[in-house]
This record gives C-alpha cells, structure tokens and sequence, in this order.
C-alpha cells in the first residue's frame, strides 16, 4: 500500500520530542511491513540522511516538505497543503495525530485513519470544531487510541465515530541487551538504578532525587533532559550517588538502560506535563518510555497509575506510590534479589515481544486495509 503520514506542523525533525520519535518509529514500522510510506513534515532542521541517522532509523522512507509563511493561519494553511500534496499520489490511507490535517484529507475523499495521543475537546478551538465534522466523515475508516482510559474517555463523551475506536498501545523496538555506553560513573557492585526522559514537571525528579539521598548505598541516573533543567536539578541535589548524564541521542540510549540493573518511572498523579512542559496527561497518557523499559528485559519500579497497570501487573513491575517516598525506597531495596529481579524483567519483556512492537501497532492501525 501507499501510506502518507502527516506530521503536525508544530512537530519538528530531528527533536527530542516524544511526538517525534513516536511519528518516525510508526513510519519505519510501517515501511518495514512492506508498504511505501511518505512522511509529511512542516520543516527538517537536518538533512533527511542526519535525520534518519539521529534517530538509529534505515532511510526506508520517504519525507517531504511543506513549507509555509508564518502568520496566525499557519497551522490550517500547513493542514490544507500537506492533504493537497498527498492526493496527487493516491494514498490507499493517510495517517495522522493531529486533527486539521485528518479531516481535510477526509473532504477530499482520502481514508483516514486518526491516531489520538489526547482527548480532542482539550485542544484548540478550531481544532474541537474540527474534530465534529471529522466524526461525521465517512472517508474517517478508522480511529485509534493508544491506552484504554483515553478511549474511555472519548466513549463516555459520546464523540465516537462509526468506524468505533481502536486500542493501539505505543510500542518499542527490539534491541540488543549485551551494548552498553563506553563510559559509566557508578560504582562497581552497586546497584544501578536510571531514569531516562524528560525532566517536566510530573516526571517524578525529585522522587529520584530523595530516594538518591536516603539510600546512598545505590547510584542513580538521570539521562536526559535541557541543560537547564539539569542545572536545576543539581542545584537542588549535589549526592556522590547521584549523576545527570544529560542528553543522549535516542538512537543510543537502549546501551544506557541496558548497563542499569533497575529502570525507574516515577510518574505523578497529577500535572504530568507533555512535550513542552506544559498541560496534564497523567489520566490517560501510554508513556514510550515504559514499552522501551519493558523491551530492555529490565526490571522496573513505577508508580502506581491505572493507566501504567494497563501495560503492567504485579508479575512485571513493583509499584509505589507517587507520593509515599517510603515505598520507593522499600521497592529499590527489594530489588537487590537477583531472582527477583530477573523474574519482573523475564515478565515484562515477555508482555512487550508478543503485542507491543513498533510492527505489532502498524498492523493494528493498518489492518483490513489493502
């Protein structure tokens, strides 16, 4: 099949974005299946070929640009271009997140498939209005969410199409356990327990940071994040057992969770930030970096968020309170059993192989189509 991805004009390539490397795993995915995939982008601050490579991603597919002005029309006017461009090649489907570019390529009778990360009646009021007529369209073939509580949610409100909605958990690739960072801080014999993400507010850092502080017989690291967000961490804390590793191309950072004897995501209840550092996702967000936890074949310690027991259960992971320090500290010293360990990680990788690849979400989005 011929399948176009229409990136939102306010994602940009190469980022750190999670938005970004969410959208160029789909298209890799998808291309791996056998299909052509043409991936639509506002700008490329790299050439494609940096592109691909900042992103450890085999030049499998195609992306072009859609350039316009910048005036307040910007992101409607991107929309209308991009669907345009994407008729001139007959798509047998065209992709996207974002809900202007969706239903401009459904009025102008290409299938669509919407793949929402949020619910749409928080978004800008163009974009709720828009979402209406998208539901009524009958070229939108199919609707998609990537966790079960953000499908509820569409359910209960009663903007459901009639295509329904379709259940695609983010996914993972699966990626050699025996690589690891040419330099490491920890100490020898000591347990290694690492973060890796953004330092938003919701994140969970200051967890991190107290467990760091009253269990200095572990290490902890914290990979990535600004250098000023890093700067105000280290502000705050300053521990011998506690090290920012900064930035690390996301290409690379499989090697880091690998040399960790334990991954840690200790998600708020409440104001988890999305990319950018503002909004709350934490009722119904499907974080990728949880998938990418589970595909190391690492145990993991993560709070206790109903929306994070969709992914795991009490077999794969410990789970802890967002706002109990205690438990996590109990939960970090429970992990020095290496059986114990070992069964959580055995648990988790097991859940991800069989339904939470990259390939295995491409098919569900994909399937039934020709």
């Amino acid at each position: 099949m011929k399948v176009f991805y229409i990136a939102g004009y306010d994602t940009s390539f190469p980022s750190r974005d999670a938005r970004s490397i969410h959208i160029m795993r789909m298209c890799e995915a998808i291309s791996n299946l056998g299909h052509d995939v043409f991936l639509i982008v506002s700008n490329l601050s790299k050439y494609e070929e940096e592109v691909f490579d900042y992103y450890g991603i085999v030049n499998s597919f195609n992306i072009q640009i859609i350039r316009v002005p910048d005036f307040n029309g910007k992101t409607l006017l991107y929309s209308v271009k991009s669907a345009f461009y994407a008729k001139k090649f007959k798509p047998d489907i065209v992709i996207s997140r974002y809900i202007l570019p969706s239903l401009v390529s459904a009025n102008l009778g290409l299938p669509v498939v919407y793949d929402s990360h949020g619910p749409a009646w928080e978004r800008h009021k163009i974009e709720v209005i828009a979402f209406r007529f998208l539901l009524k369209n009958k070229n939108l073939v199919r609707m998609t969410t990537n966790s079960s509580a953000l499908k509820t949610m569409y359910e209960e409100s009663g903007k459901v199409p009639s295509c329904g909605i379709t259940l695609a958990y983010n996914g993972s690739l699966m990626l050699p356990h025996d690589e690891f960072p040419t330099s490491w801080p920890g100490r020898q014999n000591v347990l290694q327990l690492g973060y890796m993400g953004h330092l938003y507010p919701g994140r969970g850092v200051e967890i991190i940071i107290e467990c760091a502080k009253i269990l200095p017989q572990h290490d902890f690291h914290i990979i990535g994040g600004t250098e000023e967000d890093i700067e105000y961490w280290k502000n705050i804390a300053n521990y011998d057992n506690l090290f920012f590793h900064g930035f690390i191309k996301h290409s690379d950072i499989y090697r880091y969770r690998n040399k960790c004897d334990v991954l840690l995501a200790p998600y708020m209840d409440k104001n988890v930030a999305m990319a950018g550092g503002g909004g709350d996702q934490s009722k119904y967000m499907n974080p990728i970096k949880i998938v990418e936890y589970m595909s190391s074949k690492k145990p993991i310690i993560c709070s206790d968020l109903p929306v994070l027991r969709e992914l795991l259960d009490e077999n794969s992971a410990v789970f802890a309170s967002p706002n109990n320090i205690k438990e996590w500290c109990l939960a970090i010293n429970r992990m020095k059993d290496d059986h114990f360990r070992n069964s959580l990680a055995s648990c988790a990788f097991r859940k991800f192989e069989n339904k939470l690849t990259w390939e295995a979400r491409a098919r569900i989005l994909l399937n039934g189509f020709n």
